[in-house]
């Protein structure tokens, strides 16, 4: 019996995935801590949702007491419908949904508009999408658009800015 246990907690360790609520991570590495709740994953870390997104990040570190997920160094989120937000620092809450990047963020849409930003916070509930920093946006045209800000709700498909915004074409008009 004992080493029925031994084998099935080598085990368990040993494939390197662990479930939350509604997310699996894999990675190379992982360490518990059992007395704070947290679980560390180095080296190729993978999550997916029940809703098909996916993050990959070079570290993760998830507080199943609180829910939230860290993600640092070379974090990837790519969505359902084949959206990409690259950024090096983030965190996911599994309570609130909510996805934020801290620090420069560059995101790569389905239709190829290519955005630089910072600190995007996604929110799925409410399924928006928006950053209270200076943005880039560049069209499949090659046209430039500068925001002091941005704020898209996706249901309505509103593209929303407060603020200074620039607009200059691929042949340099203002």
């Amino acid at each position: 019996m004992k080493n029925s246990l031994i084998f099935l907690i080598l085990f368990f360790y040993s494939t390197g995935t662990l479930y939350s609520k509604n997310i699996l991570i894999q990675s190379k590495n992982i360490s518990i801590d059992k007395n704070k709740e947290v679980s560390i994953f180095k080296s190729e870390v993978l999550a997916k949702t029940d809703e098909n997104h996916t993050v990959k990040s070079d570290y993760a570190e998830y507080d199943k007491k609180n829910g939230i997920i860290k993600f640092k160094d070379n974090t990837t989120l790519i969505d359902d419908k084949n959206n990409t937000v690259v950024t090096n620092n983030a965190e996911y809450d599994e309570n609130s949904q909510i996805f934020k990047t801290i620090g420069f963020t560059k995101i790569i849409t389905a239709e190829n508009y290519f955005i630089e930003t910072a600190d995007i916070i996604l929110n799925k509930k409410s399924k928006s999408l928006f950053s209270k920093k200076k943005t880039i946006i560049r069209d499949k045209d090659n046209n430039l658009i500068t925001l002091d800000n941005f704020d898209y709700q996706k249901e309505n498909k509103i593209f929303k800015s407060i603020g200074q915004i620039k607009i200059k074409d691929k042949n340099g008009n203002n």
